[in-house]
């Protein structure tokens, strides 16, 4: 979507839903693997020839039911959408006030993208993830990746911290601002199994230039910034925010011009 002028299009006090609706067949279907749930390709694409002003949006797959369903394990959802916000725009692109929770592959990817400014984002990892799990990532959306998507090649087969979602991924692209983002973890393998440490990795960036990072909060992730596969900033090294948290203040990545 793309006006006249960047940022002439927008959306504006949106909230995408996956589950959590008694009577749909997400709810009868999606308690059980990953696999029985797949329910959505992503939450919302940004295209190359795109430019829009987004504000005071909420992407959620549903972890619990909103029409009094439980909340614990075995009675939780289990729901498998494959994306969370797919940022290819390159035209002037706004994100204002945005949170992408519970997607299996990611919950943001800024891929080939260019002049992005994306200011206060929040997310969760899905809660079925992780030590417990009955899959790890990229499954159960193993044989229907694209291009863009991470494969999980760098982790071990068996490694179910490492086969989690991605909170950020910045590749290819170019002057991007990623201002006040967090990612907290809470469960592994399912709602009410507590982690101390529940995750490996938050944010990927390669093969890109100017990029901006302020102000990133993780709760229980161990590795906060890989950059080039070079773990840039660890939790233990940067403690704040919640017990088991991380702070990173700045971060630029490849910002210097010539």
């Amino acid at each position: 979507m793309a006006g006249k002028k960047p940022g002439d299009v927008g959306i504006w006090n949106s909230h995408f839903r996956v589950g959590g609706a008694a009577g749909s067949k997400v709810k009868t279907a999606c308690s059980t693997t990953a696999d029985q749930c797949m329910a959505a390709w992503g939450m919302i694409h940004l295209t190359h020839t795109s430019s829009a002003y987004v504000e005071n949006i909420w992407g959620w797959t549903a972890d619990h039911d909103l029409d009094g369903g439980p909340d614990s394990v075995p009675g939780a959802p289990i729901i498998a959408v494959g994306r969370g916000a797919l940022i290819e725009a390159t035209a002037g692109t706004w994100l204002v006030g945005t949170a992408m929770e519970h997607n299996t592959l990611y919950q943001y990817n800024f891929n080939a993208a260019a002049d992005v400014c994306s200011v206060f984002q929040q997310s969760e990892s899905p809660y079925w993830q992780g030590p417990g799990a009955s899959q790890l990532a990229p499954a159960p959306w193993t044989e229907f990746l694209t291009p863009s998507d991470p494969t999980f090649e760098d982790c071990e087969s068996a490694d179910a911290q490492c086969r989690m979602a991605w909170f950020e991924l910045v590749n290819g692209s170019h002057d991007i601002v990623l201002y006040g983002g967090c990612v907290w973890v809470f469960f592994n393998g399912g709602v009410g199994h507590s982690c101390d440490i529940c995750q490996q990795n938050a944010i990927g960036i390669s093969k890109s230039t100017g990029t901006f990072l302020y102000g990133t909060n993780v709760k229980a992730i161990e590795n906060i910034i890989i950059s080039d596969d070079v773990n840039i900033a660890g939790r233990s090294d940067n403690d704040g925010s919640f017990p088991m948290g991380g702070v990173v203040a700045a971060y630029l990545y490849n910002s210097i011009r010539d």
